[in-house]
């Protein structure tokens, strides 16, 4: 069976795109539509035409692609894209969906976005916890058909890396990162991590159901104390009632799978 390799995209392909346009930084995809009097459109045809045409070497062209090629991506492994709501890593991921089929490098590649991983500084606890929960969607969507998944962390924000990271140990699964300027991927390995549910206390533990919330006296009504509201759960604002926030990010075990919530703090 082949190997599926869930990667998280950023935006090295769009700035490998912004040097071919002469640019010695990163520009704003915008900003560079203005200066080219193009459309989104027209940007994101162009990017394709320049990169899946270009002459240099296929693994120059992105750091996923980077990495993708030298853990020995094969035609017949699959490949997951995850990427984040900017129009940036947009045109990035799927340029490097293009130029992983135009050379055969996999025969069909999966995108998926996460919505709500909009930027680094707007709701990136909730963007992170979506992407967790896809990250673990798709690792048990493919486990069943591969001989192995592997978690490639080397684009996006940091904060993906490490949370992709943290998802692949408890999974299970070996996680490869490329160093800038290097050309020999490393394996970040894989941790006996575990997630232990008896250091949440018992009477806490059955009210850390995602999106509910309650009134501070249905807590007290519960046994809780006020310093375990204090450390377990957040006032929203918009609704001024409590929520569960085991740090934001909290791993659910079910049945059959592990999940991640978040709920909006006021901290």
């Amino acid at each position: 069976m082949a190997k599926t390799y869930l990667v998280t995209c950023g935006t090295s392909c769009y700035s490998h795109y912004c040097k071919m346009k002469g640019k010695n930084h990163f520009v704003k995809l915008n900003e560079l539509r203005k200066e080219l009097e193009m459309t989104p459109e027209e940007i994101q045809a162009d990017m394709l035409q320049s990169m899946t045409t270009s002459v240099e070497p296929v693994a120059k062209l992105s750091a996923e692609l980077n990495t993708l090629i030298s853990v020995g991506l094969q035609e017949a492994d699959n490949v997951v894209l995850f990427y984040g709501n900017t129009e940036e890593a947009k045109v990035s991921a799927k340029t490097i969906e293009a130029i992983l089929l135009k050379n055969s490098l996999c025969e069909s590649p999966d995108l998926k976005i996460v919505n709500d991983l909009a930027t680094a500084k707007k709701d990136l606890m909730k963007g992170l916890c979506e992407l967790a929960n896809k990250l673990v969607q798709k690792h048990d969507e493919y486990k069943e058909h591969s001989d192995e998944v592997i978690f490639v962390v080397t684009g996006g924000y940091k904060a993906m890396t490490a949370v992709a990271s943290v998802v692949a140990m408890l999974k299970g699964c070996d996680t490869m990162y490329l160093f800038e300027h290097s050309d020999v991927p490393g394996n970040i390995g894989v941790l006996p991590l575990v997630i232990n549910e008896d250091m949440i206390p018992h009477n806490v533990r059955p009210l850390l159901a995602p999106g509910k919330g309650f009134k501070h006296a249905e807590l007290k009504s519960n046994g809780l104390s006020d310093e375990q509201i204090t450390k377990w759960f957040s006032k929203d604002k918009e609704t001024q009632l409590y929520m569960a926030r085991p740090h934001c990010l909290t791993p659910v075990r079910g049945r059959a799978k592990t999940s991640f919530m978040y709920h909006r703090s006021t901290c």
